[in-house]
């Protein structure tokens, strides 16, 4: 027998941008339910996908109201297949390897204690050890920054240098497998004279940007910039770096031998 509390949710009247009044109903949650490129695949090596428990026990439990379940293409996380998305009262939950009915009633159990408190609930121990990580917080990002390995350098000098020339191109994370990323590859030089060595050096992308900032770094192409020059014992340039901690981010932290940044530099690209 379905819960009474299951029955009922709040309706809402939104104007629509061509002027018309329509009624939605307003919900605790939502599922998401990945059947992509991976997910359910068993002809790529992954466990099936029990999507038809999902759908049935979604209707037979009576919580349609209050909790919807959409069957969605690829949500991203592809080697961890099967993945699904469950929201509820506006925090997002992933979870992996979802490959059994019972899995399946576990979440729906789950799903059901929350929404008989009208609360997030953290998840039970049937489920806990499916839970990873999808969106970057403050505290991820700055553990991810930690794990990068240092540029080993000994000095750095101050030097005047162009940001000389912007490349689109695509590349992928390492260890991901999201699709490619459209990036913008910054090259920069300096004015100083350099080795053969070091000016091959230089013709390597000195750093990489989301596109989304090729406005702003378009804008510095041949504009006299001050950057960082870092040199190891022997006394060679290991890497030249324009000062652009004002205009898109790039900033280096006093008294600390490592280079941070919001954004990406090569090393963590694979072409």
């Amino acid at each position: 027998m379905t819960d009474p509390a299951f029955l009922t949710s709040p309706l809402l009247r939104i104007t629509r941008a061509d002027g018309m009044e329509k009624e939605i109903r307003v919900q605790d949650g939502h599922l998401f339910v990945c059947q992509g490129c991976c997910c359910g695949r068993t002809d790529k090596g992954f466990p099936p996908l029990p999507l038809d428990d999902f759908k049935q026990q979604w209707k037979a439990r009576g919580i349609r109201r209050r909790f919807h379940l959409t069957i969605t293409g690829c949500l991203g996380p592809c080697p961890l297949a099967n993945v699904v998305l469950l929201v509820f009262g506006g925090r997002a939950l992933w979870l992996h390897s979802i490959n059994s009915p019972e899995d399946v009633s576990s979440i729906y159990d789950y799903v059901e204690c929350m929404l008989r408190a009208s609360a997030y609930q953290d998840p039970p121990p049937a489920l806990a050890g499916r839970v990873f990580q999808r969106y970057l917080s403050p505290v991820l990002r700055s553990q991810a920054m930690d794990s990068v390995e240092p540029l080993q350098w000994d000095s750095v000098e101050l030097r005047a240098g162009r940001l000389r020339r912007i490349k689109r191109a695509e590349a992928r994370l390492v260890d991901s497998e999201d699709g490619m990323l459209q990036v913008a590859k910054c090259y920069c030089r300096t004015h100083d004279v350099v080795t053969q060595a070091e000016a091959e050096m230089q013709m390597r992308p000195a750093f990489v940007f989301p596109l989304d900032a090729l406005h702003v770094l378009e804008s510095l192409i041949g504009q006299e910039l001050v950057g960082r020059a870092y040199f190891d014992s022997p006394g060679r340039r290991v890497k030249f770096l324009l000062d652009l901690k004002e205009q898109a981010g790039f900033r280096m932290e006093e008294g600390v031998h490592q280079l941070e940044s919001p954004w990406f530099d090569e090393s963590v690209l694979n072409e």
